[in-house]
């Protein structure tokens, strides 16, 4: 029998006393869970991944906006020597609230953070998360996400952060990044990140694929290559094909903040994708998108737009949509 996402997922949320809010019957929003998109509905299924312990764990699940860079002098989750990690509560989960609600339409959530990166810098800002251009029918969605941050010190700062959009996904699964010049993935490999394991990544003719499944990992980056950039997943639910993009514009001049050890005077990584450890119903991957490097003078605003998109179907109906998404032919049939 096929469970019902949907109805599970809700009950358990009203069981916990957890406030959400649904747009259109299939996006559904947490507040309180750091301004998260939790859930989208298609058929009842939920394309994204949520924690089955929501209650007793940081990491919620869904789609969330972060600060980077990750590590470094200028990092907020790594420790300086890159062994220990953390996340600010201050940033996640905050404390959003929900200052605008249109049914089917859009919705905006919103919270201050005030963190501190490893050099002692402090950051004051408001984090304003806004879904809107929701277009929907019984399998397929799409719409436009902004997360904008404006900065509530008094002085200004110059290229030190950057937003940070995570989406998190159900395994087993293929990951695509389409590049009009391909450049290989840098992988991230250090004191907390494995190696991408052999096998696992396969380039072609425009894009790169990488297997994905728990008990892993590993992340890979990548530069901007062409001034649009893409990620796709596809995976399966019952007898379903499923695929998720994400869609942001590149800026090929422009410094992208969060990178690797091993890449540290390179340009950085506006793509990520990210191969969580955990096995079962806890194992997730990320599909993640970096904005340029930020600079605000007090009380300025900076945006940055997302298109997210999920569809669920047979398996041509995916593969034709996967690559009319990436502008290419796909060189062999998708096996999840």
């Amino acid at each position: 029998m096929i469970e019902n996402e949907r109805k599970l997922l809700i009950e358990k949320l009203k069981k916990n006393k957890v406030n959400f809010k649904i747009i259109n019957d299939s996006l559904l929003f947490v507040p309180a869970f750091g301004g998260r998109l939790f859930a989208i509905f298609l058929k009842d299924n939920n394309l994204l991944w949520t924690n089955p312990d929501f209650r007793n764990r940081w990491n919620k699940g869904g789609h969330r906006t972060w600060i980077a860079p990750e590590g470094g002098k200028g990092g907020f989750f790594f420790s300086l020597s890159g062994k220990k990690w953390n996340v600010p509560p201050s940033l996640d989960p905050a404390s959003y609230s929900m200052n605008y609600f249109k049914e089917k339409e859009r919705i905006d959530l919103q919270s201050d953070v005030n963190i501190k990166n490893n050099s002692n810098q402090v950051f004051n800002l408001e984090i304003t998360r806004t879904y809107s251009e929701i277009k929907c029918s019984p399998c397929s969605i799409s719409f436009t996400f902004q997360h904008q941050a404006r900065n509530k010190n008094s002085q200004q700062f110059i290229n030190t952060i950057a937003l940070w959009s995570i989406l998190q996904v159900q395994p087993p699964g293929y990951m695509f990044i389409g590049n009009n010049d391909l450049l290989l993935p840098e992988s991230w490999s250090d004191k907390y990140y494995e190696k991408i394991p052999e096998g696992f990544l396969m380039e072609e003719n425009g894009y790169v694929m990488i297997r994905i499944e728990g008990g892993k990992r590993f992340k890979s980056g990548f530069h901007p290559a062409s001034d649009r950039g893409k990620l796709a997943y596809i995976f399966k639910k019952a007898t379903d094909f499923c695929l998720v993009t994400k869609e942001c514009q590149l800026f090929k001049d422009n410094i992208y903040i969060d990178k690797p050890i091993a890449d540290y005077k390179g340009n950085g990584h506006p793509l990520q994708v990210y191969n969580h450890y955990e096995t079962g119903r806890k194992a997730f991957a990320e599909l993640e998108c970096h904005s340029p490097s930020i600079s605000l003078k007090p009380g300025a605003r900076y945006g940055f737009d997302i298109k997210i998109s999920a569809l669920l179907g047979k398996k041509k109906t995916v593969e034709e949509k996967l690559e009319e998404f990436l502008g290419l032919s796909l060189k062999r049939s998708i096996d999840v």
